[in-house]
């Protein structure tokens, strides 16, 4: 079981990079990276422990300051969408 899905979109080298994370119950996150054709790009499953992993592996990905959306499309700033998950884990 996971938390609600958040996620951007970053253009690199003219393509499109979908990126989406939530929060594992009980667990770490995890982030997927897909092409626009719904295709994971390389080593684009991944799972990680921490919050800090997750913010170095999106780092890692792109320097790009991302605009990141709800499941219901609403834009919303990394920092609540981890609030929320961190929260609703807590919870449950």
């Amino acid at each position: 079981m996971g938390t609600r899905t958040f996620t951007a979109q970053v253009g690199d080298n003219g393509s499109q990079t979908i990126i989406t994370f939530y929060r594992e119950i009980p667990g770490g996150w995890k982030l997927d990276l897909r092409n626009a054709q719904g295709q994971h790009v390389a080593n684009g499953d991944r799972w990680v422990e921490t919050i800090d992993d997750l913010v170095l592996q999106l780092g890692n990905f792109t320097d790009d300051d991302l605009m990141w959306h709800t499941e219901e499309d609403e834009p919303v700033s990394f920092y609540a969408a981890v609030k929320e998950c961190t929260l609703h884990s807590q919870i449950t």
